[in-house]
């Protein structure tokens, strides 16, 4: 079963059924696969994952990359990995002296 998660127009996260068609300015966040025997995050532990997500970023963007989040850690992404990366890239080129 797929689940996705959506931002409405006032900001609001809500989780809906795989055939739920967006209205206007509604935006699609994720798409999850829902296992039938293990029960879903609710949405407000996703909003919190996401925010946990979201401050990684932030960390990793400012030169916290001394104890990097793996993937499959409650706080990496990809988006966290990507910035995680152009950070270590830039302290490369600040050592060579670019």
């Amino acid at each position: 079963m797929k689940m996705i998660l959506i931002q409405l127009p006032n900001g609001q996260i809500r989780q809906v059924g795989d055939r739920y068609v967006l209205s206007e300015g509604e935006v699609r966040i994720r798409s999850m696969d829902i296992e039938d025997d293990k029960s879903p995050m609710t949405v407000d532990e996703e909003l919190e994952q996401l925010q946990v997500q979201l401050a990684g970023c932030s960390v990793a963007a400012l030169g916290g990359t001394k104890d990097p989040a793996r993937e499959g850690d409650y706080g990496w992404s990809p988006t966290y990995q990507d910035v995680l990366d152009l950070r270590l890239k830039y302290e490369e080129l600040l050592k060579e002296g670019r």
